[in-house]
């Protein structure tokens, strides 16, 4: 079986207003392995948003084909499309986004509740396992409210990978974070997808992300540039 988890060819989004038509994306060919651990990286307005939304499928390109684990996405309907992210890809936003009323451990749990065949004994247990292992088994029951930040990140990178996908998108996941804190964050990220092979893209502008990644890709004016995408130096490389 091919390691390639996700790919794009021909990837292209543009919108248009009235008689003005503004392309955002221009023809993206990207190839993604399991395990790896990317970083996406350019200006503001370079497109990078915009294909991380693509990939995880919230937004339909204007031509081309996104493929994800095997299966060409333009040809699910709205509904195949909702399940197949569910099961497939994972999402860390900068601003968690966590279920504000509900506790630490309901927030990661809730990916889960589509899934009606699931055993709801099953899936607290895993929700259980992936707050110990992103070391906050102590805080499981707390409100999301009572969380400080870095908590709250990590309460998302949990609730990211509840459904073990195949896939984990992160938009800027340390950008709302102080320095050590999301340094902490980047960290447990990275050992998650050595552990898992869960393949890893994030998007971001912090160098030290870059630094730590498989693979820097570099996106402007909606293209890839070629010369810049390239292999991170190793955590090695930087001692």
């Amino acid at each position: 079986m091919s390691d390639v988890v996700l790919s794009t060819s021909a990837l292209t989004k543009s919108y248009r207003d009235g008689d003005v038509e503004t392309k955002v994306l221009k023809g993206i060919d990207l190839e993604f392995r399991r395990g790896e651990f990317v970083a996406l990286m350019g200006p503001s307005g370079s497109g990078k948003s915009t294909l991380l939304t693509i990939l995880g499928t919230l937004l339909k390109p204007t031509s081309g084909e996104v493929e994800l684990v095997g299966n060409r996405l333009s040809t699910l309907d709205d509904r195949d499309v909702t399940r197949f992210r569910n099961q497939h890809v994972g999402f860390v936003f900068q601003f968690h986004h966590l279920l504000p009323d509900f506790t630490a451990l309901e927030n990661v749990l809730f990916p889960s509740l589509p899934r009606r065949s699931a055993d709801p004994r099953i899936e607290r247990k895993r929700a259980m396992e992936l707050l110990e292992r992103v070391g906050l088994s102590d805080r499981m029951n707390y409100g999301a409210t009572k969380l400080s930040g870095g908590q709250k990140q990590r309460v998302a990178v949990a609730r990211a990978l509840m459904n073990a996908p195949d896939v984990v998108l992160a938009d800027e996941p340390t950008g709302n974070l102080d320095s050590a804190t999301g340094a902490l964050v980047l960290d447990l990220m990275r050992e998650l997808c050595d552990e898992l092979g869960t393949f890893f893209l994030v998007s971001t502008h912090d160098e030290a992300i870059g630094a730590q990644s498989d693979r820097v890709i570099r996106i402007l004016d909606g293209r890839v540039v070629p010369d810049a995408t390239e292999v991170a130096p190793t955590r090695s490389d930087l001692n």
